[in-house]
């Protein structure tokens, strides 16, 4: 959040959130109505853009364990499929690191962007 001037973004939306709605001066709009549910759908897939590493890795993961299942009936899965799940999950995550901070710094910025459509709109 700091390392993406985020502090200032958010201090320049509440002084300016003063300038483009007064007080006590909000009015129901059935614009701000389609654009909050519009932003709240849009978090979801967000959601899933985050996740999709780790879950897709997982996923390909557990498809390999059941063909291994499939193939040496007499190998415990359990006993070795929790760990590997866990190192590769953290492996993944550590991959992915550096791209989360690309896209977690669009993010706050198109958050930002949305604030003030949001302002406007009001």
């Amino acid at each position: 959040f700091l390392t993406f001037n985020g502090h200032h973004y958010l201090l320049y939306a509440m002084v300016n959130s003063f300038y483009k709605v007064p007080l006590l001066s909000f009015t129901y709009n059935q614009a701000i109505v389609s654009y909050m549910i519009q932003l709240f759908a849009n978090s979801f897939v967000i959601a899933v853009q985050v996740a999709m590493p780790v879950i897709g890795t997982l996923f390909l993961t557990e498809l390999a364990f059941g063909i291994i299942v499939r193939t040496v009936p007499q190998m415990n899965v359990f006993m070795v499929g929790i760990p590997v799940k866990i190192i590769l999950g953290i492996i993944v995550l550590s991959l992915s690191m550096p791209l989360y901070v690309y896209f977690l710094k669009y993010i706050f910025e198109k958050i930002y962007d949305d604030i003030f459509i949001l302002f406007s709109l009001m």
